[in-house]
């Protein structure tokens, strides 16, 4: 798994939490944002910034949010928002001399976000959270879990050669992979065409190519994707 990196300024303090109940403990790296510099890390000219489409991320305002640790509430009532190019969950902290402050979580396996009502897990790569990644959860079911992945890359202004030609401004897009996810956390890729992906599910029973037919589900929305992934832990 490919690990997104973003050069930014980074101002790292590592602070510890509690959670309401003072059962658990975790921690939050803290970073100081200076959105002001975000134009020039990306190499744009303030025209090219203002004209930038598209978002790095998920969820563009923080939300209420939740941390799990297993089933219990290690800490609720935080505002979280995924950014997806940066694969960081960015926390907002309190007001500090009258601006707010903004930091990342620290990535750690054994946590559970719940981003107001989608859910992320971290995943490590070889054993280094370094070369994990987020994930968000939606399906969990007694064989096969359902992941998606959102990526998102970062295109520069392109200036058009010809009259006929317009202007490309910078532009953020999301590509999303999805994942069938074994109890051993096993990760199987799903193809991104409908065929091949019904083709792949169908090995092991042709039932479900009748299922997606018979329901008329449109695989490139999550919930008729989660359903036909439910249908095939069904027949396991």
């Amino acid at each position: 798994m490919k690990k997104l990196l973003i050069s930014t300024l980074f101002l790292f303090l590592t602070i510890t939490l509690f959670s309401q109940a003072n059962r658990s403990e975790f921690n939050l790296g803290l970073r100081q944002i200076n959105i002001e510099q975000e134009q020039s890390t990306l190499g744009l000219t303030k025209g090219e910034y203002k004209n930038l489409k598209g978002s790095p991320y998920v969820n563009e305002k923080f939300v209420l949010s939740k941390i799990y640790k297993g089933k219990e509430v290690t800490f609720n009532d935080i505002h979280l928002r995924y950014n997806a190019f940066s694969d960081e969950i960015e926390i907002r902290n309190s007001e500090i001399n009258s601006k707010i402050t903004y930091g990342a979580l620290i990535k750690n396996s054994k946590q559970t976000i719940k981003i107001f009502n989608t859910t992320y897990v971290f995943v490590s790569y070889e054993n280094s959270n370094i070369k994990g990644n987020y994930f968000e959860v939606l399906s969990e079911q007694k064989l096969f879990d359902l992941y998606k992945k959102t990526t998102v890359k970062f295109y520069q202004p392109v200036e058009a050669k010809t009259s006929y030609d317009k202007n490309k401004p910078a532009e953020f897009k999301h590509f999303h992979t999805y994942y069938l996810v074994d109890k051993k956390k096993s990760f199987n890729e799903l193809p991104s065409n409908k065929n091949k992906l019904l083709k792949v599910l169908s090995k092991e029973n042709k039932k479900v190519k009748d299922f997606a037919k018979k329901n008329k589900l449109n695989l490139d929305k999550d919930k008729d994707l989660i359903r036909l992934v439910s249908y095939y832990n069904s027949l396991q």
